[in-house]
């Protein structure tokens, strides 16, 4: 296989990641270290409200618009996430 084969493999599946709401995101901080870590990329999606459970990784927006990356750590009856970083030197949001 050739590198423009490959290259153009890789073009079409994030074109279509894309449409159907597949986003990459690079990870540029240290709340989930080790899990993730500086420079990774993840692939973020929408996924149903009830599809959530506790140990799942999610990505939300926070305040001003900056894109947050931790685990759920607990949901509550009213279906409110409470999240945390996998470094242990973090404290719940």
């Amino acid at each position: 296989m050739s590198i423009k084969s490959i290259l153009y493999a890789l073009v079409l599946t994030i074109i279509i990641g894309l449409i159907i709401g597949f986003r990459p995101i690079i990870i540029n901080g240290g709340s989930m270290l080790p899990t993730l870590t500086w420079g990774d990329i993840i692939i973020v999606y929408k996924p149903a409200q009830n599809e959530f459970k506790v140990g799942d990784i999610l990505t939300y927006q926070f305040g001003s618009g900056t894109l947050v990356t931790h685990r759920i750590i607990d949901i509550d009856e009213n279906g409110y996430f409470y999240t945390q970083g996998d470094n242990p030197n973090n404290d719940p949001d």
